[in-house]
């Protein structure tokens, strides 16, 4: 199977190969722009189809299934503070960090300082604009 796809891979070069010289021979330069548009054609697609998973990946992972969602929330409950104020810092927080970053927030992984001033800055942050959740 695989050596069947090269082969038809490289036929398919080899073609696009024959024609772009036939082209350049006979000095009919719209054809040879219109076939390399056309073999260019399927890699756009291809292009368009990888942004598109990559988006749905992206809104996937950030908003929906979260795993730290509910860990977040009970670590800041233990903490004393309301449910209220608790969720709307959890929101806060999932707000600005992806998924993986809330997992380091929990893990207390503070190895990297650029990453480490970013999360004191959003708790803080945080913990003023959901100061009025309570009142």
């Amino acid at each position: 199977m695989a050596q069947k796809v090269m082969s038809l891979d490289h036929s398919v070069v080899s073609y696009l190969q024959l024609k772009i010289a036939e082209i350049m021979f006979t000095s009919d330069y719209n054809a040879a722009i219109l076939i390399i548009y056309k073999a260019l054609s399927m890699s756009k697609v291809l292009l368009w189809i990888a942004v598109v998973m990559g988006a749905i990946y992206i809104v996937r992972v950030n908003y929906f299934g979260s795993k730290t969602y509910e860990p977040f929330m009970n670590g800041c409950l233990v903490s004393g503070a309301s449910e209220a104020r608790c969720s709307c810092l959890t929101d806060y927080v999932h707000e600005r960090f992806d998924d993986l970053e809330v997992g380091r927030i929990l893990r207390s992984d503070r190895s990297d300082a650029a990453f480490s001033e970013r999360v004191d800055r959003v708790i803080a942050a945080g913990t003023l604009a959901c100061k009025s959740v309570d009142q």
